[in-house]
C-alpha cells in the first residue's frame, strides 16, 4: 500500500471517512488502484483524537477481516473481535501513532493482536479442557471413597462379614482387617500388639489401603451393599 499523508487535525467528517474509507477498501479487495488515506485517517481520528464515531466506523470496516484473521478459535466471534480492538488500542497510545507512517502498518499490527487473542483463546481453551478432565477424576475418585466408606460402615452381619473375610488372601490381611473394622484398633496400636506380624503402623496401614482397594472392586460385595459399582450409588429397593 502507499504512504498516507497524516492530518494533524481533524478536515473530514466521520461519516465521510467511512464512506470514502469502505470505498477504497472495495477499489483494493478488487485489485485495483486505491488511495489508503481515508482509512489511514479514520484510524488517526480513533487513536490520536479519540473519536468514538471514528472506533464505530473502524469496528464497522474492520470486523469481517479481524475474525478471519482469527479463524477457528474457541469462544464467541464477537467477544474475540471485541478483545482484539480492545488489544489494539491499549497497545497503540496515541504518542506512537507517529511510528505508523502507512495503512499497511497499522493493518499488520492490528493482525498481530488478532493472532495474540487466538493465542490466548486457545490456551484458556485447552487450561480449561484439562481442568474439566481433573475434575473428572476428582469426581471418580470422590464416588469411590464414598462407596468404600459405606462399605466400611455396613461391615455388620453374618454374610457381608463372611463375604469380605473371603476377599482376604492371608493371615496378616484377616488380623488388619479383624482389629481395624471390628476392634477399632488404630495402625499404630496393631503394630504395638503384633510387632512380629507388622513392622510399624505405616504397615499396617499399606495392608488396609490395599484391603480397601480390593473390597472397592469387588462387585459382588457391592451387590450384597445395595451399591452399584460403577455410580457409587445405593440401588433403590
Amino acid at each position: 500500500m502507499e504512504e498516507a499523508q497524516v492530518e494533524s487535525k481533524p478536515t473530514v467528517p466521520v461519516a465521510e471517512l467511512a464512506r470514502r474509507c469502505a470505498e477504497e477498501m472495495a477499489r483494493y479487495r478488487c485489485r485495483q488502484q486505491y488511495d489508503p488515506s481515508p482509512c489511514y485517517e479514520l484510524f488517526r481520528y480513533a487513536l490520536v483524537l479519540q473519536d468514538e464515531e471514528a472506533w464505530a466506523a473502524l469496528y464497522s470496516q474492520y470486523s469481517r477481516l479481524v475474525r478471519r484473521w482469527l479463524g477457528s478459535v474457541p469462544g464467541d466471534p464477537d467477544a474475540l473481535v471485541n478483545r482484539v480492538f480492545e488489544r489494539f488500542w491499549r497497545a497503540l497510545p496515541s504518542e506512537r501513532f507517529s511510528d505508523f507512517r502507512i495503512l499497511d502498518d497499522i493493518l499488520r499490527y492490528l493482525k498481530r493482536c488478532a493472532q495474540s487473542v487466538a493465542i490466548d483463546a486457545r490456551r484458556q481453551e485447552e487450561r480449561e479442557r484439562v481442568e474439566r478432565a481433573a475434575f473428572a477424576l476428582m469426581e471418580k475418585a470422590t464416588i469411590e471413597e464414598v462407596s468404600v466408606e459405606r462399605i466400611l460402615d455396613q461391615i455388620t452381619g453374618d454374610q457381608l462379614y463372611e463375604y469380605a473375610m473371603g476377599c482376604l488372601n492371608n493371615s496378616q490381611e484377616r488380623l488388619a482387617f479383624h482389629a481395624s473394622f471390628e476392634w477399632n484398633m488404630s495402625p499404630r496400636m496393631i503394630a504395638e500388639r503384633w510387632p512380629s506380624i507388622f513392622a510399624s503402623g505405616q504397615e499396617v496401614s499399606k495392608v488396609k489401603e490395599r484391603i480397601l482397594r480390593r473390597l472397592r472392586r469387588d462387585e459382588g460385595l457391592l451387590a450384597l451393599l445395595g451399591i452399584n459399582g460403577r455410580d457409587g450409588v445405593k440401588n433403590k429397593r
